[in-house]
């Protein structure tokens, strides 16, 4: 099917969209990239961002001293990062990382 075929999505529809949660740009790809009809690309909710969720609990060092202890969303908070760069500092890639630049004060955060 040519992009000349299909329709023009008009102001109102946009809104209707917009209403629902649904972006113009996420729109404008579900009717003319995915090839949906337009009643239902505008109506069918997105779907949510999966969000980072952990029960375990932290403890957060800098060389020997305790900053923090808690969830990892209360760590991230406290240090002012990001939920995924505080899992970051959790990985064997960091470790390595650190090791090679013989930082001898780097963050360390260890499960409890």
């Amino acid at each position: 099917m040519n992009i000349l075929d299909k329709p023009f999505l008009t102001k109102e529809q946009h809104a209707i969209a917009r209403s629902n949660g649904i972006s113009s740009r996420l729109l404008y790809h579900r009717v003319f990239y995915m090839d949906w009809d337009i009643n239902t690309a505008m109506t069918k909710k997105p779907r949510q961002k999966r969000e980072f969720t952990t029960n375990k609990q932290f403890a957060v060092y800098k060389a020997d001293k305790l900053i923090v202890m808690g969830n990892a969303r209360q760590c991230a908070e406290h240090m002012g990062i990001k939920l995924a760069s505080f899992y970051h500092l959790l990985t064997p890639a960091y470790e390595r990382r650190m090791k090679k630049k013989n930082a001898k004060k780097y963050t360390t955060v260890v499960e409890v």
